[in-house]
């Protein structure tokens, strides 16, 4: 009897678990999990309980991390699953069996199929999925934009695998948006911080063009402003440039209609309480910036390229939501509550 536990999104979780129960009786599930933090604590019961896995089940798509990685994760945390198998199920064809696992295989095989996927991990041999005929590789298009160095390497990495096709790159807001036009691609994956321009704003000017793009910011900026801005600008993912592995789960998820933010992102915005906090579109940061280094409202419109006029009604309106009276305020609310907002520039 082959002992397995199962790591995946709700439907899939109870599906799989409801399937190969009553297709095989050669297979025992000893637990199913929704998430990691889930698999964590169902995985200690099971070591208390003595009914240790011999193949652990996780879905590359998980709500709080990457199956993948979670899977090594959990093999380190419990020295007791190391004779324990791994079996990846993804929903697109891995060109490669991922490292670390013992199998992978895709979603839309039958349930025939996974058995024996299953069986064969289970007595230790490796299970890499077939390549499906080209009519049934599910392909992504993805527009990058980025620095020309992180675009040209990304591409490399991505293009052509993992159902993925990257139909161009570009380096500047301008340029991104000409030729998605050109392209229609189905995602862009762009950088908060473009020469010509903001990428988060950038995607809420260009979902208003194209309202079925899904949009995936790929940032080192870990700051509030910018995940509060991903937020109300309605982007379908936010992420973190430390991970090849994320960014493809990222561009899967979003592609199934689902949002995705990375867990550190969604933890600091957790931590940060960023629903409750005042939000400051591009043009009056560009003036806060500007009021927290002394200029005058004369020194500001010439630094960002407004009339003094209007930079007058941006502080006033900038002071009067920050419930603070004055500019000499509103610096030390800025510095002491939203300073590392404004670390990255803007």
């Amino acid at each position: 009897m082959t002992k397995i536990h199962i790591t995946a999104q709700k439907m899939l979780a109870e599906g799989l678990k409801t399937l190969t129960v009553n297709r095989s009786e050669e297979i025992e599930i000893v637990g199913t999990s929704t998430s990691f933090a889930e698999c964590l604590d169902n995985i200690k019961r099971n070591i208390i309980e003595g009914k240790m896995p011999d193949v652990l089940l996780f879905d590359v798509i998980l709500p709080d991390g990457n199956g993948i990685e979670c899977s090594l994760k959990i093999k380190k945390i419990y020295h007791e699953l190391q004779a324990a198998k791994v079996l990846i199920i993804s929903n697109v064809y891995l060109s490669n069996c991922p490292e670390g696992a013992d199998g992978d295989i895709t979603k839309n095989r039958s349930v025939d199929e996974l058995i024996k996927a299953i069986k064969i991990v289970a007595e230790g041999n490796t299970y890499h999925d077939a390549e499906p005929a080209n009519d049934d590789i599910l392909h992504i298009k993805v527009h990058i934009a980025d620095n020309q160095l992180v675009a040209d390497g990304l591409k490399l990495l991505i293009d052509n695998r993992y159902g993925i096709t990257v139909t161009g790159t570009s380096n500047t807001v301008a340029d991104c948006k000409a030729k998605i036009a050109l392209e229609q691609p189905d995602i862009l994956l762009i950088e908060a911080h473009l020469p010509d321009g903001n990428g988060i704003d950038f995607c809420r000017e260009i979902k208003a063009q194209y309202p079925d793009l899904k949009t995936v910011v790929n940032t080192m900026s870990k700051t509030c402003t910018s995940a509060r801005m991903a937020r109300v600008s309605n982007v379908n993912g936010y992420i973190l440039k430390n991970s090849l592995t994320e960014t493809i789960t990222a561009i899967q998820t979003v592609m199934n209609n689902r949002l995705y933010f990375c867990p550190e992102i969604q933890e600091f915005m957790n931590r940060m309480n960023i629903e409750d906090r005042i939000w400051f579109p591009l043009h009056e940061r560009k003036v806060i910036k500007g009021i927290v280094a002394g200029y005058t409202n004369e020194e500001i419109a010439v630094r960002i390229g407004l009339s003094t006029a209007t930079v007058k009604k941006y502080r006033k309106d900038i002071i009067d939501k920050s419930g603070v009276t004055n500019a000499a305020a509103l610096v030390a609310k800025i510095m002491t509550e939203y300073r590392e907002d404004f670390l990255d520039g803007v």
